[in-house]
């Protein structure tokens, strides 16, 4: 059983197989671990050991010791007993050399010395004929003996940051290797028969001193992944395009200036990272690469891109920065998948609504003709767009009218706008139907008045002044209704687009309720709006619905506003708070309704600057700030 503490493995120790103890800040090998006669794996990476006992050997089932991240300079000979051993790991520690114990741990297949500053790897390094995972990475080793290609069970080699100029020949017999990472070396070749290695599947040789790369590389025909970036490598050998299984090439930052025309034909490949080269053309076989998911040319000389993007439809982030790109294929905008385009330092002037069909977009990087104020705007939208399953065709309009571009869109476009979730869009699609479509007859006695979508104004609040005036109201659209007064979130309706209807804003509406009020209530005189005043701050019910009843036979409210603010605020009786509000509705402008909607608690936790402009809104409303903030400040 698998135990991570020491105390608790001694209970049962016939039946621990596995003991962690990493991590702990041990500075002595506990002794007691050699009570536990069945252990199999030993994990005391990363504490303080400078020595291992000699005891050791009694842990003669040990299949795998991890002493890594430890002060060991040396091992006990003894560690040879350990004829189970599978696994050795003694990476970061202050080994110069390898203890020679090592080379009599022949059963080992997986052996790790990264980090531990060692300069030689010794001629015995043949002994480890089962050896399949070998670590020697992060060392200060120049030289590879030809011992090592006796080394035919291995699978993994990993060799990089080391000072390596060249890997020997003898190398090549490791026909079983699938990975083999020598990146950040010195070399400046690779063995010529690289395709001996009939196995490989992935190579690094990234950060060397390469110029070019073997034609027989296009004989490993297992290679998955080849990273050769940051070399000196000026062209690819033909032979590349052999590679059906590649997934991933990396040839960054090298001197890469033309891509093997046929480089199409790698038709696996999902990611293609070529910046920082001397590339001024992509071959047009790039349309072949159907699996492509990521393409980076960034930092090259392209002027023009091929029209060929239209077939790479599972590109997901194409990065084109610091080159000389003038504009972009119509192609490019095809790209569903795109999430993710790179466009920096580059000519190109392009209008956002180019980029209208990347529903799939949400990164786009790079000064390209808008702000960044723009640009945000932009992936909001196609955002918006996705989650509301918005079409193509619709999405040039929606934009248009976020913008408050004037442009001739159908009604049907602006009905279905009207239920857009972004008020710019919904607000210039209301003001275009109401100035473009429909009919422009006059709100008189006779018509038939109905509401669709949300309003500020409430039927309720406002149906007695138009009853009075001979217009009748229909809750539900018919074909009785005359007008309509539009607003916000409306569901989209058959019936709007059939019958012609004159279409009202709120505003229209209340500039029509103010005159009727205007010919039927008197003015208050300064004496009647001190005594109403006084009634609507009082606090109590029966004093405000006096006030109410006066004041819905009155004109001149606003005097008082301040205090029918404060009532509407501060009034408990639900039905009494919509009076109120209906009152303040009609002697407020559209854009100061929102006002209404600010809760007392507004000044906690508020930012100084959001408060200020708060401010601001209520005086130029026409409110008393002072009594409006002692409100605000009384309700904290």
């Amino acid at each position: 059983m698998k135990v991570y503490n020491l105390q608790l493995a001694l209970k049962n120790p016939e039946k621990v197989t596995e003991l962690y103890l990493h991590n702990r800040g041990i500075a002595v090998f506990p002794k007691e671990v050699l009570t536990l006669k069945n252990l199999k794996k030993l994990d005391l990476s990363k504490n303080k050991l400078k020595t291992i006992p000699s005891e050791i050997e009694d842990l003669n089932t040990l299949e795998s010791l991890d002493l890594s991240g430890n002060e060991l300079e040396s091992l006990p000979d003894q560690l040879s007993q350990l004829n189970q051993l599978k696994e050795l790991d003694l990476k970061v520690n202050l080994l110069l050399v390898i203890p020679k114990v090592i080379f009599k741990l022949r059963n080992l297949r997986c052996l790790c010395l990264s980090n531990t500053k060692i300069e030689k790897i010794n001629h015995e390094v043949e002994i480890f004929t089962q050896l399949e995972n070998l670590d020697i990475s992060n060392n200060n080793i120049a030289v590879l003996p030809k011992e090592i290609g006796k080394l035919t069970a291995l699978k993994k080699l990993f060799l990089q940051k080391n000072k390596l100029r060249r890997l020997p020949d003898e190398l090549l017999n490791c026909k079983s290797l699938i990975i083999l990472d020598s990146s950040c070396n010195q070399l400046n070749r690779l063995p010529e028969n690289i395709e001996n290695f009939g196995k490989l599947e992935i190579l690094n040789i990234q950060r060397n001193r390469m110029n070019s790369l073997p034609e027989s590389i296009g004989r490993c025909t297992f290679l998955r992944t080849l990273y050769t970036g940051f070399n000196k490598i000026q062209s690819l050998p033909e032979s590349i395009v052999q590679l059906k299984q590649l997934r991933i090439l990396d040839c960054s930052k090298n001197r890469i200036t033309q891509l093997p025309n046929r480089i199409g034909a790698c038709n696996s490949l999902r990611q293609l990272v070529l910046d920082k080269n001397l590339l001024n053309e992509l071959p047009k076989s790039v349309s072949g690469l159907h699996s492509l998911e990521k393409l980076i040319i960034a930092e090259n000389q392209f002027t023009e891109l091929p029209d060929s993007f239209e077939s790479l439809g599972r590109l997901k982030i194409v990065e084109l920065k610091k080159n000389k790109l003038q504009s972009l294929p119509n192609s490019l905008t095809k790209l569903k998948s795109l999430q993710y385009l790179g466009l920096a330092n580059n000519a190109i002037v392009i209008p956002p609504e180019k980029l209208l069909s990347l529903d799939n977009l949400v990164k786009l990087n790079g000064q390209i003709g808008f702000d960044s104020f723009t640009k945000r705007k932009l992936l909001q939208f196609l955002k918006t767009c996705k989650r509301q399953k918005i079409a193509d065709d619709f999405r040039f309009p929606f934009y248009s009218l976020m913008k408050n571009t004037q442009l001739n869109i159908p009604l049907n476009i602006l009905l279905k706008a009207l239920s857009f979730r972004n008020l710019a869009i919904q607000g210039n699609a209301l003001k275009c139907i109401i100035e473009n479509h429909g009919q422009q007859k006059k709100l008189e006695k006779g018509c038939i008045l109905s509401f669709v979508g949300k309003t500020v104004l409430k039927i309720k609040e406002i149906e007695s002044v138009l009853l009075q005036a001979g217009i009748g109201i229909e809750s539900v659209l018919s074909e009785k209704v005359t007008h309509i007064v539009l607003g916000f979130n409306a569901p989209y309706h058959e019936m709007l687009l059939k019958n012609k209807f004159t279409f009202l804003s709120e505003r229209d509406l209340i500039a029509f309720i103010k005159t009727i009020r205007t010919k039927n209530s008197k003015e208050l005189n300064d004496l009647e709006l001190e005594k109403v005043s006084d009634l609507l701050i009082s606090g109590r019910p029966e004093n405000i619905e006096i006030a109410i009843q006066v004041l819905n036979g009155s004109i001149n409210h606003g005097a008082i506003l301040t205090e029918l603010f404060i009532a509407y605020k501060t009034s408990a009786d639900k039905k009494q708070k919509a009076r109120l509000r209906s009152i303040l509705i009609l002697n407020l402008s559209e854009d100061s309704v929102k006002l209404l909607n600010l809760p007392l608690g507004i000044f906690k936790n508020n930012e100084s600057k959001r408060l200020e402009n708060m401010m601001r809104e209520l005086i130029e409303a026409g409110f008393d700030i002072e009594k409006i903030t002692q409100l605000f400040i009384e309700h904290r």
